[in-house]
């Protein structure tokens, strides 16, 4: 606290000249607390709108009458630090339950309120007391945050199993329309586009590359062109792309197809890439870096 204010005063005392020049809407700051309450609240505001800009257009208009009907009720209330601690903590409080709902907690603030009163109003526990309750309540919340998770990985698994029945079906068309499409003992199958001179590369090597990544739908949801050839470790790529590349030569373009136990399983990855996805990748090597 004392290094920010000493940065608001350090900065604001600086800028208060300036902007009373400037700026017609500025009152006359007399004093040197004036001045410091004045940046404050400017800093304070100027930071909120930066932070929402970067959010877009949208961010900021409806950031400016929520921050403002906020802080100036705030402002209103009487300069009692016992009241406003309480009001602190019962803020800490209703932040953390809607923290809990957006996490999929089935929680009330209607019953956390009737708890409070009833608490309120009852003869005072112990502090060994409270801590009972405090295990209590944190066994709850982890037993209920654990039928959440459970729930989740279900519903995982369900919409995986649907998108991997969808990729499968999608790959065996596809194969029998195309007999030049193969597959690997670990499901992987693949195209030679283009043949390629040279060896293969190893686990350790290092390769650069073009390629794209596509859904079955044909969405891309990666690609070089977008920030040219890339190079890494063989081995530091998705099962099923690194087993692509060693059976790649220098010069040679691949299509791949990987199911989604040798991409990225039940989980996904990013907002494109769904549970149990099937991945289609074009890859052209272009040369290998031997370690």
């Amino acid at each position: 606290m004392k290094t920010l204010l000493s940065a608001l005063f350090l900065s604001g005392a600086a800028a208060m000249s300036v902007s009373a020049q400037t700026s017609p809407s500025v009152p006359e700051l007399k004093t040197l607390g004036d001045s410091i309450s004045y940046n404050i609240g400017s800093t304070e505001a100027s930071y909120s709108l930066a932070s929402a800009t970067a959010k877009g257009e949208d961010a900021v208009a409806s950031q400016i009458p929520t921050l403002e009907k906020a802080t100036e009720y705030i402002f209103s209330l009487p300069q009692d630090a016992d009241y406003l601690n309480g009001l602190k903590r019962a803020l800490e409080m209703r932040l953390m339950l809607d923290d809990m709902h957006s996490q999929g907690l089935d929680v009330s603030p209607e019953l956390f309120l009737t708890g409070y009163r009833n608490a309120l109003h009852s003869s005072a526990k112990t502090m060994d007391e409270v801590r009972n309750d405090a295990n209590f309540t944190q066994q709850l919340v982890t037993r209920a945050a654990n039928e959440v998770k459970a729930r989740k990985e279900a519903e995982l698994r369900q919409k995986a199993a649907v998108n991997e029945e969808a990729g499968a079906a999608y790959v065996d068309a596809l194969k029998k329309k195309d007999k030049k499409i193969k597959t690997t003992e670990s499901g992987l199958s693949y195209k030679v586009l283009k043949g390629g001179k040279g060896a293969l590369p190893t686990a350790s090597d290092r390769v650069k590359l073009k390629y794209t990544g596509k859904l079955i739908d044909g969405t891309v949801f990666d690609s070089s062109d977008e920030h040219g050839p890339v190079t890494f470790g063989v081995n530091a790529v998705i099962k099923g792309f690194s087993e692509g590349l060693r059976m790649m030569t220098p010069g040679s373009i691949y299509r791949f197809f990987l199911p989604a136990e040798l991409g990225y399983g039940d989980t996904g990855a990013g907002d494109k890439i769904l549970p149990g996805a099937t991945l289609i990748f074009d890859v052209e090597l272009l040369e290998i870096n031997h370690e």
